[in-house]
């Protein structure tokens, strides 16, 4: 019973079907170290695949380009550096408490940051092992041991479609917003059908003449006070023809001149759909003098 082990942490087991490596190293640490573990374990791996391919440690460190000295030297500037600027922050009497944690915070992320970006890459950095020289065996091992301890790439689902809630209350967001819009439009629709019923008298549709204006308006608004006042002119020009007054049978001469001028400008409009009555009317007064003179009683 003495000899039974106590607070053993197992991290991995492997089972061998036909036997166990006889040259296999195992190391076993009590638990007062756990804190060397994670370093511990790589070393050992490190040690176990220098051993099956029958190299050393200085062997790899040569073919990466860099020795083990070279190495610490530069673990230790990093530490270093990092212990300097955490010291040199903790010592500064002229900050106050909140600031001393921002820098701290910040030598924290910026030390984070550079180790993150070295760790990167010596990751892209090509194998160089110099696979060629293994005889066939210590190949198979070396692709087994690359395969197992190859990190796994780890592929990130990213949801393409919105939750079905927050889709429906964007659909209904964009639908009030499209209602108040064309309520918007309506309301400033019949400002302009007002306005647009003025112009009646020259043979403007009120429907028409009042989406006309609103579109206008919206475009340009120099253009519209143009617009308007062009057909301030029309009117006050067919109000003082007398297009629209009566007159007696002793005027059947002029009348008649007059159906004839009427019955052309039917027929201008209805030959030319866009052509509006008063646009018609000036054609005719320009077509022929006497229709014009007709007109003008």
């Amino acid at each position: 019973m003495a000899k039974k082990l106590k607070n053993v942490s197992v991290n991995s087991v492997d089972l061998c079907k036909q036997g166990a490596n006889q040259r296999a190293f195992i190391c076993l640490k009590k638990s007062i170290e756990e804190e060397n573990t994670v370093s511990d374990l790589k070393t050992s791996i490190i040690q176990n695949v220098c051993k099956e391919l029958n190299i050393t440690v200085e062997d790899i460190c040569k073919a990466l380009g860099v020795s083990m000295q070279e190495q610490q030297t530069q673990e230790q500037k990093i530490k270093k550096a990092m212990e300097t600027s955490l010291i040199s922050v903790l010592k500064d009497e002229s900050k106050t408490a909140e600031q001393k944690e921002e820098l701290l915070q910040k030598s924290v992320n910026e030390f984070y940051s550079t180790v993150y970006d070295f760790a990167k890459e010596e990751q892209k950095q090509e194998e160089t092992m110099d696979i060629n020289k293994m005889n066939e065996c210590d190949s198979e091992i070396y692709e087994k041991l690359k395969k197992k301890y190859e990190p796994e790439i780890q592929t990130v689902k990213i949801q393409q479609t919105l939750h079905p809630e927050v889709k429906k209350a964007l659909k209904e967001a964009e639908t009030a917003k499209q209602e108040l819009e064309e309520l918007k439009k309506s309301l400033e629709l019949k400002e302009f059908e007002n306005i647009a019923k003025q112009y009646e008298v020259i043979g403007k549709n009120t429907e028409e003449l009042s989406a006309k204006l609103y579109d206008l308006k919206k475009s340009n608004e120099q253009a519209y006070n143009d617009y308007i006042a062009m057909l301030d002119e029309m009117v006050e020009m067919t109000q003082a023809s007398g297009i629209f007054k009566e007159y007696g049978s002793s005027r059947a001469g002029a009348g008649s001149k007059k159906q004839q001028a009427e019955q052309r400008i039917q027929e201008l409009m209805k030959s030319d759909t866009a052509l509006s009555y008063a646009d018609a009317f000036v054609r005719v007064c320009e077509e022929n003098e006497e229709l014009k003179k007709a007109l003008e009683y």
